[in-house]
């Protein structure tokens, strides 16, 4: 009988009696069976109880000569496992699960199997004791099936009967990282964001600094992978995070914040050409130039070396710098 129990088990013998006697009982080891019925003077009837082991034996008990014990009849139990816990597990795999069950046997060819629907992935399972069974997720990626997979157990392939509706598992959606990780100010970014079990809708990007946080709508365009449109925002550093429902999802970073940095836009450069020995001021126009900041112009040269001097902040739409003394083409950033 499956270690489960609630399997009916029928006892034929003799001497029963000859009628039904309500201190009839039938015990696995010291744990009573469920049901426990008198059919005839030759049958008695009962439920296996759960938790038996594989050397359990079934005794009979009639209370009313003197709780007379006869012989035990063998009654072997199966492997089975009853229950999984966590419940839930992030879809970038890792998590640990544990089995819990009965007469679960030492081995080294357990396996846990997650599944749904024709989706079936097999991680190894390490044999804990004969009621613990441990194994890790599988990272579900790009074959993500649904948000309940179901869990099973395996031993040398051969499957291990576990307790119904005791083996669903939730998979949660996670962030991985976020792409591109800055922005100039009142640019049209798209951040795309990385990461495992996305739905098809109701996402959204958070960006969250020193005030109330500004929120895009993102777009699922695979389990993996959503895009959102950066939001009009001021100079700063932001924290990124992924909402469904208004609760975050979670990070493959240990729920670290994903880090996100609007910057200062410049758009043109004026003049673009110069004397060799230097001393050209360059007039670089942008938006959002802050007085407070020290900026430096960097000047790349075609030989590989670089250079950067001090610039100066003439308005919030205006830097001026000099050029240095160099023959060459030359990369100009801020």
């Amino acid at each position: 009988t499956p270690a489960t129990g609630s399997v009916q088990v029928t006892v034929v013998g003799v001497g029963f009696g000859h009628v039904a006697s309500p201190s009839s009982s039938l015990r696995v080891g010291a744990t009573a069976a469920q049901a426990s019925a008198w059919r005839s003077g030759t049958t008695l009837a009962c439920k296996s109880p759960a938790g038996g082991s594989s050397a359990s034996g079934l005794a009979l008990a009639i209370t009313h000569v003197g709780a007379l014990r006869l012989t035990a009849v063998p009654l072997s139990y199966d492997e089975a496992w009853e229950l999984v816990a966590p419940l839930s597990a992030l879809a970038l795999g890792g998590t640990a699960v544990q089995l819990a069950g009965s007469n679960l046997q030492p081995s080294a060819n357990w396996t846990c199997v997650f599944a749904a629907a024709a989706t079936e992935m097999v991680t190894p399972a390490d044999w804990l004791s004969g009621t613990s069974i441990a194994c890790s997720t599988p990272a579900w990626g790009g074959t993500y099936p649904a948000s309940t997979v179901t869990v099973t157990l395996r031993r040398a392939e051969i499957p291990v009967a576990g307790h119904p509706g005791r083996g669903q598992l939730v998979l949660l959606d996670s962030v991985k990282f976020v792409e591109p990780s800055r922005t100039a100010v009142g640019g049209s970014t798209v951040l795309t964001v990385v990461g495992d079990g996305f739905s098809q809708f109701g996402y959204s990007c958070q960006f969250v600094s020193s005030g109330p946080p500004v929120a895009s709508v993102a777009t699922t365009l695979f389990p993996t992978i959503l895009i959102c449109p950066v939001p009009l925002l001021a100079i700063g550093m932001y924290n990124v995070s992924v909402t469904i429902g208004g609760v975050a999802v979670a990070s493959s970073w240990g729920g670290a914040a994903l880090a996100f940095r609007v910057h200062e836009l410049w758009e043109a450069l004026v003049p673009t050409s110069g004397p060799a020995n230097g001393g050209t001021l360059l007039q670089l126009s942008g938006s959002s130039f802050d007085p407070a900041v020290a900026y430096l112009c960097g000047f790349e040269f075609n030989d590989g070396t670089s250079l950067a001097v001090n610039a100066t902040v003439v308005s919030s739409s205006v830097l001026t710098c000099v050029t240095p003394d160099r023959v060459g083409f030359v990369l100009v950033s801020i």
